[in-house]
């Protein structure tokens, strides 16, 4: 599942790949962010801007233009500071960025991947699409899924851990929410909670009887034993 995470390590491990040899820890740094820089797009939710838009998520930041404006400027700035051609630099840094594109293009859901825009705003996926596509954001730990047409959108819930029971749930499932409650696996409803003023006592009361009927046992079983010649 390609999340932020996951990006950067990706990113990092190419970078690690294409490196002729030892690099100084900038280097890989800086290739961990650049795997994860095309997803800044994610903003355009918060702004409003539609998802199939060309600036919109997977839209023109995903592109192969985009990858290699990115990965000359960089190349440009940091030849001199990771003494570094900058040809290769350039190359290297083209490759770690596209690869976030390329990543997403295996995903089994979402919008595909503009990658020729602005030429061609059309998104694509590859054929062969093994993985799980991820939430959209830091959202995912704390907000149950909506799946709204090929977008995915987020409703907060009113307990964190229901909500990822929620989401869990809607990735699993891979289609549509219906707006229906989605029930987590203790079977009730997503967003529902026990109170604590309902399971403080309840657990007071188990700790209790088990422990008396411990006590119990083991008094019988120290009379049994003082009888013993």
């Amino acid at each position: 599942m390609p999340t932020a995470l996951t990006h950067a390590l990706a990113g990092l491990a190419l970078g690690e790949v294409l490196a002729p040899g030892p690099m100084p820890a900038a280097y890989h740094g800086l290739t961990a962010a650049l795997g994860l820089l095309p997803d800044l797009d994610a903003v355009g939710f918060r702004l409003g801007i539609p998802y199939g838009s060309r600036f919109g998520h997977r839209g023109f930041s995903h592109s192969l233009l985009c990858a290699a404006v990115v990965a000359l400027v960089a190349a440009a700035a940091l030849a001199a500071p990771l003494a570094s051609p900058w040809w290769w630099l350039g190359g290297a840094f083209f490759v770690v960025v596209a690869g976030h594109g390329a990543l997403d293009a295996l995903t089994d859901g979402g919008m595909g991947v503009a990658f020729f825009s602005p030429l061609d705003d059309r998104r694509y996926f590859f054929p062969w699409r093994p993985i799980r596509v991820s939430p959209i954001g830091l959202a995912a730990f704390s907000c149950s899924a909506r799946w709204r047409g090929s977008g995915c959108r987020w409703r907060c819930s009113s307990s964190p851990r229901s909500g990822c029971a929620g989401c869990v749930n809607a990735l699993a499932q891979n289609k549509p929410d219906t707006g229906l409650p989605v029930h987590s696996g203790s079977g009730r409803p997503c967003g529902s909670r026990t109170s604590w003023s309902r399971r403080i006592p309840r657990l007071v009361k188990t700790v209790a009887a088990r422990s008396s009927g411990l006590t119990g046992w083991s008094a019988a079983y120290a009379a049994e034993a003082s009888e013993e010649p």
